[in-house]
């Protein structure tokens, strides 16, 4: 048996049915938004990649005999969308979207996909709190889009975390052991390495509190009210505020605080969701954040940015899916197969999903009882199977009301 490498999968139809479901909504969805649609090359020079400081080995890469250059598949959309904006100079602010796959291989495999299916928008040169409100706003109508109702979306805001590194007009470096003890979520870890810097006091206890502090606006406004490191309370104002608009907009958002995922990468707000599948089990669907430092790499001076990306896969386990109605038009001779064409025709129009076939071939489709209707029009009679009740009806021709008919009788 052929196998497809560690980190990829097929979707098979009854997966991918629901996949194409999901990414057409959303694609509307961010349309409907003003965001206007942008389509990337699968495959761009590593300097794209490079300059955002993406590291080399991470990549899908190989020689472009073209170019006599390394090139490499699309690991992440926002640099592809930097080098569009600064080499055909878009006009700013400006609203993007995009769809597509990033490859990314990283060092160890984790059990995750290396093979993403992302569906994405950016904001740029918008440095509103409004335009990370708007995001918010659309991550929350991404999962109302879906259908999904079991749903959380957190918030947080790096700044918080480099803040406590700033001393006396200098930073302080960060160590790679604490940032990767705030991914795990190490709380003892955190205790040990917080303990170790130079910090003082006040700052190395918060340190030790940031993993812990998950909840709602009460908890922020409560840190508002008590922290005593002054340069944290605008951090947690924006965030207070950012929460009571999302509020009026009917958006309910939680916060964790010691989210530190694209540390580097990101400037300001952090956004995170999840969303839960059938089993009451959750997957971090949509990921995101301001990331205002990034483009100066590109365009050669600082512009605001902010963007999400959604997982398009682990989106689509969370969905509950209706499956549209779906119905096998069979017709036995080629006599009757305009009028079999023009039946599945009208259905199609009603909505239905119609599959036209010759009657000698459809045996081993209808024993996967995939279908909700069997129509079979023979020489001189139309028979119509409601395979879920087990119910037959026959009429005698297909006139123009045998459609109505059919929604009327058999539906119901």
């Amino acid at each position: 048996m052929l196998k497809v490498p560690q980190g990829f999968t097929d979707l098979l139809p009854e997966k991918a049915e629901v996949f194409y479901f999901v990414k057409e909504k959303l694609i509307s969805l961010f349309q409907s938004h003003g965001f206007l649609p942008l389509v990337t090359p699968s495959i761009e020079l590593i300097d794209t990649f490079k300059i955002s400081g993406e590291d080399e080995t991470n990549t899908f890469n190989f020689i472009d005999h073209v170019e006599a250059k390394t090139a490499c598949f699309r690991y992440d959309f926002t640099p592809q969308v930097a080098r569009v904006i600064a080499n055909q100079k878009l006009s700013l602010p400006v609203k993007l979207c995009y769809d597509g796959v990033v490859l990314r291989n990283p060092k160890k495999l984790s059990g995750e996909n290396r093979e993403i299916y992302q569906a994405g928008v950016e904001i740029i040169g918008d440095d509103t709190f409004l335009a990370d409100l708007e995001l918010v706003i659309l991550a929350n109508s991404v999962f109302k889009t879906a259908g999904i109702s079991d749903y959380k979306i957190f918030l947080s805001d790096v700044g918080i975390l480099k803040s406590l590194f700033y001393e006396k007009n200098s930073y302080m470096q960060i160590s790679e052991e604490l940032k990767q003890a705030f991914i795990e979520k190490n709380v003892s870890a955190i205790n040990k390495l917080a303990a170790r810097t130079n910090l003082p006091e006040e700052k190395q206890e918060f340190l030790t509190e940031l993993p812990l502090l998950c909840g709602d606006i009460k908890m922020i406004a409560e840190l508002e009210r008590r922290c005593k490191i002054q340069q944290l309370k605008p951090f947690f104002k924006k965030l207070k505020n950012i929460a009571i608009l999302a509020e009026q907009m009917g958006v309910d958002v939680e916060f964790d605080l010691g989210e530190v995922r694209g540390f580097e990468y990101h400037s300001g707000l952090i956004l995170d969701c999840y969303a839960a599948d059938s089993l009451k089990n959750y997957h971090e669907v949509i990921t995101g954040g301001r990331y205002d430092n990034l483009l100066q790499c590109y365009l050669g001076e600082n512009v605001a940015a902010t963007g999400f990306a959604v997982d398009l896969l682990k989106l689509s386990l969370t969905v509950s899916y209706n499956k549209p109605v779906k119905l096998l038009v069979l017709f036995s001779d080629v006599d009757r197969s305009i009028e079999a064409f023009k039946t599945a025709q009208q259905l199609r129009k009603q909505g239905f999903t119609a599959i036209l076939m010759q009657k000698d071939k459809y045996d081993d489709i209808v024993k996967s009882k995939c279908f909700d209707y069997i129509v079979t029009i023979d020489n001189h009679t139309v028979k119509i199977v409601d395979i879920k009740r087990n119910l037959e009806s026959i009429v005698e021709n297909l006139n123009a009301d045998f459609v109505n008919k059919f929604l009327k009788d058999m539906i119901k």
